[in-house]
């Protein structure tokens, strides 16, 4: 409504047959949906129960105010409804229960969607090794892992290093390794950080091995190295 009027813009009266005039409606055009119902038109009114009474617009009027109620004044008469009236009001309101039906169940799948997406963004990442019930099942006695010498300082980082979670981040590391890692079930890949990066958490497997000490060390070289002169 216009803010530099007061009250409503069109007020539908309705004259009876001794003349009387009965207030119908008082609402803005935005109601009408912007236009001013008009002589000739047929102005059908809402009741309860879904009853709907039929109206012919008689005469408007445009009424200036110098109190700044100025608006339009609409004439209505009852009148009785025909077939072809029933008929449009029926179509009317079962095309408008179609469409509704339709926003409601396209509301409804996009709500389920929503809540699928969010499930899988907040659901834990599985590793990308062997299951993790065959994991634990492998690893669930009181023995811890042997992990060979070139994964045990990547475990040890992460132990004196809690926050540091991904490869990029801690020495030695790559995502090779993270995988052998998580396949002997030392750690748990989880996901991605903020920035994208792979993640990995230690297990209880991962840090008792680490305190345990049951790291398998490389050899040196030369003690690998198949002698072939006598000695």
């Amino acid at each position: 409504m216009d803010e530099d009027k007061e009250g409503f813009s069109v007020r539908v009266w309705a004259i009876d047959p001794d003349g009387d005039l009965e207030p119908l409606i008082s609402a803005d055009e935005s109601h009408f949906r912007g236009s001013v119902p008009d002589v000739g038109d047929t102005y059908v009114m809402w009741h309860l129960h879904d009853v709907y009474q039929f109206y012919s617009v008689q005469r408007r009027y445009f009424i200036d105010s110098v109190n700044n109620d100025h608006g339009w004044c609409v004439i209505v008469r009852k009148i009785e409804s025909a077939p072809q009236m029933e008929y449009v009001v029926k179509e009317w309101r079962d095309e408008a229960l179609f469409w509704r039906d339709i926003s409601q169940k396209e509301e409804e799948k996009k709500s389920k969607a929503l809540e699928k997406e969010w499930e899988r963004i907040t659901r834990p990442k599985r590793g990308n090794g062997p299951p993790t019930k065959a994991r634990n099942k492998k690893n669930n006695g009181s023995t811890a892992p042997q992990i060979s010498g070139n994964l045990e300082p990547i475990l040890r980082y992460m132990v004196n290093n809690p926050s540091c979670i991904t490869p990029n981040v801690i020495p030695g590391a790559g995502i090779k390794r993270m995988e052998q890692l998580t396949e002997l079930g030392a750690l748990v890949e989880v996901e991605r950080d903020p920035s994208g990066h792979r993640s990995w958490h230690l297990t209880d497997l991962g840090r008792r091995s680490v305190s345990s000490g049951k790291i398998t060390q490389r050899k040196p070289i030369h003690a690998r190295m198949r002698r072939t002169t006598p000695p």
